[in-house]
């Protein structure tokens, strides 16, 4: 079966932030997509379901970490 393929204004509307959000992780290289437009002006990025959930499992282990920290240079750790 093939891997199911997300559209910005999907994964836009699943993380809750908006079209140019997505747009610019992923021409940072920090959310993986494919363009399938690469020879146009204007990409048509596609981004994997696996691709995405790798990504949320990452980011919220990175936020956990990071409140973490925040916790504990509050309490002077």
């Amino acid at each position: 079966m093939p891997e199911k393929m997300l559209t910005v204004p999907m994964v836009a509307a699943r993380l809750g932030v908006s079209f140019k959000w997505v747009r610019e992780h992923i021409r940072s290289g920090d959310l993986p997509a494919i363009n399938l437009n690469e020879h146009l002006k204007r990409p048509t990025y596609r981004i994997s379901e696996a691709a995405l959930s790798v990504w949320l499992e990452v980011h919220s282990y990175n936020e956990e970490v990071a409140e973490e920290s925040r916790e504990a240079a509050e309490l002077g750790l």
